[in-house]
């Protein structure tokens, strides 16, 4: 989450999140992302979820092209990896009501 394509996003820095029936090794993890920018992530939800997200901010407009791979405890690996398009605007402000 969010869906891959173009996103509105209400914060620069939002995780990416990518949600497995299966628990993570999480040492197997493996993201390639385009432009390159500096990343960091975690894993969540019982080790069954990764959360990726930029150490400064996504830059809006710019179209991200993430691979990921992992593999599960058990030793399953995906069929292939994922390949994620992440391009964020941000929301727009609501004026308040005077």
């Amino acid at each position: 989450y969010p869906p891959s394509g173009r996103q509105q996003i209400a914060l620069p820095n939002r995780a990416i999140e990518f949600a497995f029936s299966t628990q993570l090794d999480r040492s197997s993890i493996s993201i390639t992302v385009a432009p390159n920018i500096e990343l960091e992530y975690f894993t969540a939800n019982n080790e069954m979820s990764i959360y990726i997200k930029p150490i400064d901010e996504w830059t809006e407009n710019v179209e991200y092209k993430m691979v990921l791979n992992v593999e599960s405890l058990d030793g399953q690996v995906l069929d292939s990896p994922i390949n994620y398009t992440f391009n964020p605007f941000y929301a727009q402000e609501i004026p308040a009501i005077e």
